[in-house]
């Protein structure tokens, strides 16, 4: 699936791929993520899944158990309250920054991906939804300049 992509491009992708199947329940909580079925379903070596999982579990999303491998984690509602009150902080400023520099081709950005999470919303596409919402607000927050705090959203 991204094995055509350079090894930096490679792991970003696949760490995408993987968050995003933990975030919309395709890998749900308490599920194992073994090395071999991950690297076998991307197409890829082990060696990249076991980073993308050591990255994951540095977020919180799986935790690594002795004799079991990655574990999916399950999220509270404490946990859930707080990213969304971080980045209810850290988003309108991103915005604000932003917003006065967007360009004729930006809003041709925004407008594309607003259509295509339309389309992916209409066809009842759930897991496509959390990547569709992140390309737009990384759309809209690209021309702040401030990429520490876009690395935290």
């Amino acid at each position: 699936m991204v094995s055509h992509l350079k090894h930096r491009t490679l792991s970003g992708a696949l760490i995408e791929e993987i968050r995003q199947a933990i975030l919309s329940g395709r890998y749900p909580a308490g599920s194992q993520l073994r090395q071999d079925a991950l690297a076998e379903t991307y197409g890829v070596s082990r060696i990249p899944v076991r980073e993308v999982l050591f990255q994951l579990e540095a977020e919180g999303l799986v935790r690594i158990v002795p004799q079991k491998g990655a574990i999916v984690s399950e999220l509270s509602l404490a946990e859930i309250n707080d990213v969304f009150e971080l980045r209810a902080l850290l988003e309108p400023r991103l915005f604000r920054k932003s917003a006065p520099l967007l360009d004729g081709d930006d809003f041709a950005r925004v407008e594309e991906v607003q259509n295509r999470f339309l389309k992916a919303t209409a066809a009842g596409e759930i897991d496509s939804y959390g990547q569709l919402n992140a390309e737009l607000h990384l759309a809209l927050y690209r021309r702040a300049e401030m990429p520490r705090t876009q690395q935290i959203v």
